[in-house]
């Protein structure tokens, strides 16, 4: 009798049993498995990165610049010098390495002054390439903060270069109704 772990067992090496259909040799060890079925390589770290979706096929001039601009540093740098021109009106926190702070923190969080009620505008924003969604953690977490008041969303290329985040970080700077 053989060990878990092996294909004459019929079990894959993470204790999950292996598919029924697959002809495989006697005594061959399989790997462990991701939840999408990849196999988890020794030594090698296994990729969480969501897959981005294709590009459409047919786009308007702005969409191809949308698809063409990546997250970080083009459409942060852009983030970034709308907020420095609001600075004396607007707090704002950017992580430095999102990869040293708690999973699903958004890239931007901001404070605005005061509306009519006392209370201060809060809002946090995500930043995604085209094709790309939050991942779980960025959704709980912007879920819970749409929850608690604050302002949620998520800014692609696409809403720089339609206005979307000059006009979103305005109405945080010089106040709106709610």
């Amino acid at each position: 009798m053989t060990g878990i772990g092996t294909a004459q067992a019929g079990i894959r090496g993470n204790g999950v049993p292996a598919c029924a259909g697959h002809a495989t040799r006697p005594g061959a060890v399989l790997l462990p498995v991701t939840p999408a079925g990849d196999p988890i390589v020794p030594g090698r770290k296994p990729t969480t990165r969501p897959k981005r979706s294709k590009r459409p096929g047919a786009l308007l001039p702005l969409e191809a610049a949308a698809w063409d601009m990546s997250e970080r540093p083009e459409l942060e740098g852009h983030v970034f010098k709308a907020l420095k021109q609001v600075a004396h009106l607007v707090w704002a926190y950017h992580p430095n390495r999102s990869d040293r702070s708690q999973p699903g923190w958004p890239d931007w969080f901001m404070i605005g002054p005061a509306l009519g009620n006392g209370q201060p505008h809060l809002m946090a924003r995500e930043l995604k390439a085209m094709g790309y969604d939050p991942t779980a953690e960025q959704t709980f977490v912007l879920n819970g903060m749409l929850t608690g008041g604050v302002d949620t969303g998520v800014w692609t290329p696409l809403d720089w270069l339609t206005g979307r985040v000059t006009r979103e970080i305005a109405m945080l700077a010089y106040g709106r109704d709610r």
